[in-house]
């Protein structure tokens, strides 16, 4: 019982701070400045459960019109979720960035369980979990699409069962009108394990 109050409460916590979230403010951020002040924050638990973080940033990679606080929230669920599923062995966070097109792709990859076929095409959708009954809301990720979307941007996972999870960002360098992009966003609809 005590476990599943627990549960319920994050999933409470996790919707009122994405529900009240600030008014979107953009500004030009640095990617790499972000992720790594965002890093610092879970430096103890990443240390704590013998976990590295490699970074392999692209030189003189654009700054991005995006609002700071919702894509530090990405790199947060997604580093903690990367961490949630290793539990052995060698423990890597891999984060990659390169200019692609008109934008920036950033690459989240771990050496965890991997994600298998039947689950791939699910993750983001609101209440979907792998994690352990009870360590999960199921939230993280539907809140990283959400936030993604808000960008104008897209996210994709590559995984295979046993081989680790790699988790692919495009976000643009410039924003259109975010009503324009949403507007595309859904009418393109999803494909397994690709959200747009």
């Amino acid at each position: 019982m005590l476990a599943q109050i627990k549960r319920a409460t994050k999933i409470t916590n996790n919707l009122r701070t994405f529900s009240h979230q600030h008014a979107f403010e953009v500004r030009m951020v640095d990617v790499h400045a972000l992720f790594d002040k965002t890093a610092a924050l879970l430096e103890h638990d990443l240390n704590l459960d013998n976990v590295r973080v490699e970074r392999h940033y692209a030189r003189n990679l654009p700054r991005i019109e995006a609002d700071e606080d919702q894509l530090a929230q990405v790199f947060l669920n997604l580093v903690s979720n990367a961490r949630d599923a290793m539990y052995s062995g060698d423990k890597r966070i891999i984060v990659e960035t390169r200019p692609k097109g008109d934008g920036v792709e950033i690459r989240f990859s771990d050496t965890g369980t991997g994600i298998g076929p039947d689950e791939v095409g699910k993750i983001f959708d609101p209440f979907f979990t792998t994690k352990d009954p009870g360590r999960g809301t199921g939230l993280g990720l539907w809140i990283v699409y959400s936030i993604i979307e808000n960008h104008c941007g897209t996210i994709r996972v590559e995984s295979e069962k046993g081989k680790g999870a790699q988790f692919v960002i495009f976000l643009p360098t410039h924003l259109p009108g975010r009503e324009n992009c949403q507007a595309a966003g859904k009418k393109q609809g999803r494909a397994t394990g690709e959200y747009v």
